[in-house]
This record gives C-alpha cells, structure tokens and sequence, in this order.
C-alpha cells in the first residue's frame, strides 16, 4: 500500500513538472532567463525585453536596423504627417536608429561581459553593470525627449495611432 501511494505520488510529481516545463520553455527559449526564472534582458525585441508591439518580427539574435526602418516607414504611412510634423518625425527617426545602433553595440558589450566575467571581481562586474545602465538611461532619456516632441505636434487621432501601435524603439 505504501509503495502504491509513493508510486502513485512520484508519477504525479513528474507528469507536473513535465507540464510546467512544457508551458514555460517557449518564453525560456527566447534569450537569457531573467532574474525571476522568465525570460532575461537579453531576450526579444530590443535586447531588453519589451511587448511586441516593440519590435515586430524581430529575431532572436537581435536587432536589425532594417526591421526598424521598415517598422519607422510603416507607422509614418499610418500616422500621414503634415509638412510641419515631418521636422519632429525626421528627429525622432534619427534618435530611434542611434539608438538602435546603441543597442547593437550594448548587445555585445553584455556578451563579451558574460564570457569574461567569471575572472573579474564582484566590483569589477558591478562597476561594468553600472555603467551599462547609465547608458541605457541617457539613451532612454534621449528617446523619450525625441518621442514627447513627435507625441505633442501629433493630432488626437495620429496620438491615437502612435499608442496603439506601440513603438519604442530601441532606446
């Protein structure tokens, strides 16, 4: 009876753990495993996570200025701009492919990061930490300066567009 029970309870126990695993591998699978177990900075859209609406279609290896490009055209076809909102459009379309390019190059940083840290010190891994994520905030206040311009010469509805759309970018 006991090893019924014991047999009975191991089963169980597997069949769960398989279950959960199965459910969770698709959003593991996707980058570096973050620090609560799900997908990690690394992962998706702009190297930092992000909803889809981010970056559709964008590959796991990374961002390509191309997706962005296609995704700038698309939104600038579905926002119409006026001639006047076309100068705010053209800065925040700079902004958005440096950084672009930023994150390309974030990207590697953290790569090579995590290939050589094992040999640096705590304070050498979380100077490095650090100073990525001082950049990552210029860049994200860079971003949204260029964003809050475009946003504010936009029309209710092409705002409309823009926040059902989701784009950010990379910043």
């Amino acid at each position: 009876m006991k090893y019924k029970q014991t047999l009975i309870i191991g089963i169980g126990s597997i069949a769960c753990l398989t279950a959960a695993l199965a459910i969770a591998a698709p959003k593991w699978q996707s980058g570096m495993t973050g620090m609560m177990g799900g997908p990690g900075m690394m992962s998706g859209a702009c190297a930092m996570g992000g909803s889809p609406g981010m970056l559709k279609g964008s590959s796991p290896q990374g961002q390509d200025i191309g997706v962005i490009q296609t995704q700038l055209d698309e939104l600038k076809s579905q926002l119409k701009l006026s001639k006047e909102q076309q100068v705010r459009w053209d800065e925040f379309k700079l902004v958005v492919k440096r950084q672009a390019g930023s994150m390309l190059a974030h990207r590697q940083e953290m790569l090579e990061f995590m290939q050589s840290s094992q040999t640096l010190t705590l304070p050498k891994r979380l100077a490095f930490h650090s100073d990525m994520m001082g950049k990552r905030f210029a860049s994200m206040t860079s971003y949204s300066a260029a964003l809050t311009d475009l946003y504010q010469s936009l029309t209710p509805e092409q705002q409309g567009i823009l926040d059902q759309d989701g784009f950010m970018g990379c910043y």
